[in-house]
């Protein structure tokens, strides 16, 4: 049994699904594919609805005409067969013409309800479904096509719902299972489900890897295959430093903890539930099938350092006694602290280094903008004094190195031109090897 996740912002061309179509036609034993919207339309479709509930109609509705039209483009240069073109526009089109109804709905009360968010942004998963069902019959590629929803059962916590394993068991033996017995390919989709209510649920951003998981415990599957649109995983983001290094091999230790400080190819669900199941995760790229990949796996840690960047992080300073909503923040951001918030309290004031710019209390405030480089490594202990010993190699920089938590450190330093990072990433990259 395999299990192949394919993300959806690889397929924004033609050559996309025809690199796709390449490696279904290699498939000769049972496959099940799992698949996401298709581009940023998952993100379009929240940013359509934060303007329909602010009353901006406009707005609103030309991003939903403009997914519209890039999937009709899309649509045409991928299916030639005529029968199969207008069956597959005609679905599209239904779908869009419910969008635009509950985007103007939404317009004239004024509120996005969490069962509503999660119906909207379902329907980027729905139309990739249509686009990649309507690809491989046009291709005559033998495969059955099952709606997530039938399969994956969670509970009714809306945009961040948590899956009902005895449920999804049964679905997958009763569903699935036979559907095996017709074909070797069978196609649904990530991120939706469905509460026992029949609501449409969500499982949170980045979560198809995590419907992947759910069927690859069920169907019994050792390992699963995610094909992203980079040959396996890097020390750091490739966009960003052309010299990063691949990384053959990763432990899920590493993996979660690279995943808890922002690295947007993991979800640490996935990863915790492939540990408990002891399932394999491949990382390999549709645009090279036969290149690099990375394994994650049970085995012992390595010691690759891993680099998560995090660009204009904001930096405040705030004094205790000179503003009284100091108190109400240091609560605020204790209480729902992530790993992407640094709170370092003094005696006299507080200091703060988020993402966040939106929170009340930041009104009038001053800040810094900051680089923010979280080093993760299991022998990173003694890196504050390695850095120290390179310190007149920073360009004599404002820079800082906190200690986070056992294996990661969070470096930040003020905002600087692109070469003085690109010394600074050399450096610490040489520093982890």
């Amino acid at each position: 049994m395999t299990i192949f996740k394919f993300g959806g912002s690889n397929f924004q061309s033609k050559n996309a699904f025809d690199n796709f179509l390449q490696i279904v036609n290699q498939i000769n034993s049972p496959t099940l594919i799992v698949i996401s919207a298709l581009g940023k339309t998952t993100r379009r479709l929240s940013e359509a609805l934060k303007f329909a509930e602010i009353g901006d109609l406009h707005s609103a509705l030309s991003i939903v005409e403009k997914l519209n039209y890039i999937s009709s483009n899309l649509i045409a240069d991928l299916i030639e067969d005529n029968a199969i073109l207008v069956d597959c526009n005609s679905k599209i089109n239904s779908i869009f013409d419910e969008i635009t109804d509950f985007i103007r709905n939404i317009s004239v009360v004024k509120e996005v309800t969490p069962r509503t968010k999660d119906k909207v942004l379902a329907f980027g998963e729905d139309i990739s479904l249509i686009i990649f069902n309507s690809f491989l019959k046009n291709h005559n590629i033998s495969f059955s096509s099952i709606d997530a929803r039938e399969i994956i059962i969670t509970d009714s916590n809306f945009n961040s719902a948590n899956p009902n394993h005895d449920k999804i068991k049964s679905n997958i033996f009763a569903k699935i299972s036979p559907l095996f017995k017709q074909t070797n390919i069978i196609l649904t989709q990530g991120y939706i489900a469905q509460d026992e209510n029949s609501n449409t649920t969500t499982m949170g951003f980045e979560s198809s890897n995590l419907t992947a998981i759910l069927f690859a415990e069920f169907l019994d599957a050792k390992q699963i295959t995610i094909w992203t649109d980079v040959e396996g995983v890097f020390n750091i983001d490739p966009n960003l430093y052309p010299n990063a290094t691949s990384i053959p091999y990763l432990s899920y230790y590493q993996a979660k903890l690279f995943a808890r400080y922002g690295n947007k190819l993991f979800y640490p669900k996935m990863i915790e539930s492939a540990k408990n199941n002891n399932i394999n995760i491949i990382y390999k790229s549709l645009l090279n099938p036969n290149g690099k990949q990375t394994i994650i796996s049970d085995k012992q840690d390595y010691d690759n350092t891993l680099f998560v960047f995090f660009d204009n992080f904001n930096y405040y300073r705030i004094n205790f006694k000179e503003n009284e909503n100091a108190a109400s923040l240091l609560n605020e951001f204790s209480r729902n602290n992530n790993y992407q918030n640094i709170i370092l309290k003094n005696n006299d004031f507080l200091s703060l280094m988020t993402e966040r710019n939106d929170f009340e209390y930041f009104n009038g405030m001053k800040t810094t903008s900051l680089f923010l480089l979280y080093l993760i490594n299991p022998n990173i202990l003694n890196i504050y004094k390695i850095i120290i010993k390179y310190s007149d190699l920073f360009v004599n920089l404002d820079f800082r190195l906190i200690p986070i938590e056992d294996n990661v450190f969070a470096l930040t330093f003020k905002q600087t031109n692109n070469k003085d990072l690109n010394r600074i990433l050399n450096i610490l990259i040489n520093i982890g090897d």
